[in-house]
């Protein structure tokens, strides 16, 4: 069954400080819906609703024929500032992780670090036992804990794949409106931004080839690694 696009069009993202220098430009047209999610419901449910949501990388593991509006996004080319391990050892010496609520998108990344670099994926534990324990986190808490020793997984991805590691992208539902998507998204994002290539601090918003081929990557190294299904049709922009 095909998505329905309801007029004006219906976008949802969720609420989490990356997002910012995308939605802003939204804020004040007529026609889009825009729609705040918890960081955690950004998935297939939200999209089968509302057509459009921004979605981190690993939602791509799960859903890899998922269309993708190009060249609008966040991505980072090097540390990100917030989306951190925090441990004072080296990777190969961190057996066990706690993620914090908001960082559990980044978790099946961390994991493909691991393994693209020849390591045991350490593991995924409820709570803190002691020292042992390292903490995966995001926004703003990686930003107040950026004193505390630990790895910016942005600063990973990039040495690992040589390629900026993609925080964000659109995906759209089938039957989504993708051209008016494509020209109402990426205008909001240059008018504020200033240009169509600016950077917002350590984050980008414009999307280039090395971005899609970033994404490829992660989907590559997660179909060798056993964390996805091989599909031709993966990594779709529309």
């Amino acid at each position: 069954m095909q998505f329905e696009p309801p007029t004006p069009v219906s976008v949802a993202y969720p609420d989490v400080y990356y997002t910012a220098p995308l939605i802003s430009g939204l804020q004040q047209r007529h026609d889009l819906q825009l729609h705040a999610l918890p960081a955690d419901q950004s998935d297939g449910s939200a999209l089968a609703q509302h057509g459009c949501v921004f979605v981190p990388p690993s939602f791509l593991l799960r859903a890899p024929e998922t269309r993708l509006l190009p060249g609008i996004g966040i991505s980072a080319h090097g540390a990100t500032g917030t989306e951190r391990l925090i441990s004072p050892k080296p990777l190969e010496s961190i057996t066990e992780v706690q993620v914090h609520p908001d960082a559990g998108h980044l978790w099946p990344i961390l994991e493909l670090l691991f393994l693209a670099r020849d390591l045991t994926p350490p593991a995924r534990v409820a709570s803190m036992s002691g020292e042992s324990t390292s903490l995966l986190c995001s926004g703003d808490l990686g930003r107040t804990m950026a004193e505390q020793p630990g790895h910016d997984l942005g600063l990973l991805w990039k040495e690992t794949t040589t390629l900026p590691l993609v925080l964000g992208v659109w995906a759209c539902a089938p039957g989504a409106p993708y051209r008016t998507l494509r020209t109402v998204l990426g205008a909001a994002v240059r008018e504020h931004s200033g240009g169509a290539d600016a950077d917002e601090g350590l984050l980008h918003t414009t999307l280039l080839s090395q971005e899609s081929d970033s994404l490829r990557s992660l989907y590559a190294l997660a179909v060798t690694h056993d964390r996805a299904e091989a599909n031709p049709g993966a990594i779709v922009f529309c």
